[in-house]
């Protein structure tokens, strides 16, 4: 059982802003309840400082969780939902604390980054359905834990969509789409950091779109447009492939019928039953598509004319 907390910057809910929530609610939940802020409203929250899920006492079963309620949901694209951010430069969203499960974050524009999981230890940290842009380094995994991601978005870093540095640090990323990167799209740069990709598109950046520079940078069934998604272990990776999207010129990296050499060319459920659908809800269907959006072909209505006959 989850104690809900409700976060609209506009006013009018529990709580204006996620630092102010996390203030009051940190500390031992182990004999309580899971926290839970369900973020919603049209207003962008502007938060003052990162913020830092920390100081929490938190187990399996006791755990945050930051989410976004299902009306003010992103679909993929930037500006369609629940939107935050900080002014005072740093990341945007910082976890630091084991058991957390943050989603549906649309976070841009901090002046390092905007996702930061920086969480020593054994971990069981989840983000998932977040579209992440702008800043330096999108989403940086920094800690020695281990975090799992599917269906984000990264897009607009100067510096890097992924970059997995943490010490001995396990990542595990399903189905997310990295693209206009000014330097490199995944990036594992610690001697022991362990990154395995699955689904995953890198895609117009200014030198790699998968660069494994030290530790461990796996992939399977990745796609990029340069010559790097093919590791020589994984299986299915395509690279040197051109992709359209909706329109990438306005950062929507939704698939679309032409982009055939991602749709359809992954590999079913990854995840072993952790998610079956896209960044934007939609059902995947098998053959999954690589990245974090599930092309849906659209229905064309048929109208059927019977003539009558009179009698």
């Amino acid at each position: 059982m989850a104690n809900v907390s409700v976060i609209d910057a506009g006013g009018g809910f529990d709580y204006t802003s996620l630092i102010t929530w996390e203030g009051v609610k940190d500390g031992d939940i182990t004999g309580a309840d899971t926290e839970e802020a369900q973020c919603r409203g049209t207003t962008v929250l502007t938060e003052s400082a990162q913020f830092d899920i920390n100081g929490w006492t938190v187990d399996a079963t006791h755990f945050v969780r930051v989410t976004v309620q299902e009306a003010f949901r992103h679909n993929g694209s930037p500006g369609t939902g629940f939107r935050m951010t900080n002014s005072s430069g740093g990341y945007v969203v910082v976890n630091r604390i084991r058991y957390t499960e943050i989603e549906y974050l649309e976070a841009y524009d901090g002046d390092t980054g905007e996702f930061y999981p920086d969480v020593g230890g054994p971990t069981d940290v989840l983000l998932s359905y977040c579209l992440g842009h702008g800043a330096t380094n999108v989403f940086n995994m920094a800690g020695a834990g281990a975090v799992t991601l599917w269906n984000c978005i990264a897009y607009g870093g100067s510096d890097h969509g992924m970059l997995f540095t943490g010490g001995a640090g396990t990542y595990t990323v399903y189905n997310c789409t990295v693209a206009n990167i000014g330097n490199v799209g995944y990036r594992s740069s610690n001697v022991a950091v362990t990154a395995n990709l699955t689904n995953c598109i890198g895609y117009d950046t200014t030198n790699f779109d998968f660069l494994e520079s030290s530790g461990s940078l796996t992939r399977a069934y990745c796609l990029s447009q340069d010559a790097t998604a093919d590791d020589g272990v994984g299986a299915g990776n395509v690279e040197s492939k051109t992709l359209t999207f909706t329109n990438a010129g306005s950062n929507i990296y939704t698939l679309v019928v032409g982009d055939t050499d991602a749709i359809g060319q992954g590999t079913d459920n990854p995840g072993s039953g952790l998610f079956s659908d896209d960044i934007a809800g939609q059902a995947r269907t098998s053959t999954w598509d690589i990245g974090a959006s599930e092309f849906v072909a659209a229905v064309s209505g048929i109208v059927v004319l019977r003539r009558r006959r009179d009698e």
